[in-house]
């Protein structure tokens, strides 16, 4: 099933991305710098393609939550306390 999942993953469906802008909640990002294993520029282009997203990098690999849990959960505090 694994092998399934990551090969859906890495052949998203073109529509994916034009379906963002329908997408009205705010939305965080999350993303792990040059340590992560993600192309980091794909971060901006989900950012502008989502009508209100915004990007907080935090430089320590893919599994952010993990790795740096204060700095995690500062972002995602901030994010859902203070109103848009």
């Amino acid at each position: 099933m694994t092998r399934d999942v990551l090969a859906g993953l890495r052949a998203p469906q073109p529509e994916w991305w034009t379906s963002l802008a329908s997408i009205s909640a705010p939305t965080l990002i999350l993303a792990g710098g040059p340590r992560s294993h993600l192309d980091q520029s794909r971060y901006a282009l989900l950012e502008q393609a989502l009508p209100e997203a915004k990007t907080v990098t935090v430089g320590v690999g893919h599994r952010i939550h993990s790795r740096a849990p204060d700095r995690w959960l500062s972002a995602v505090a901030e994010w859902l306390w203070y109103p848009r």
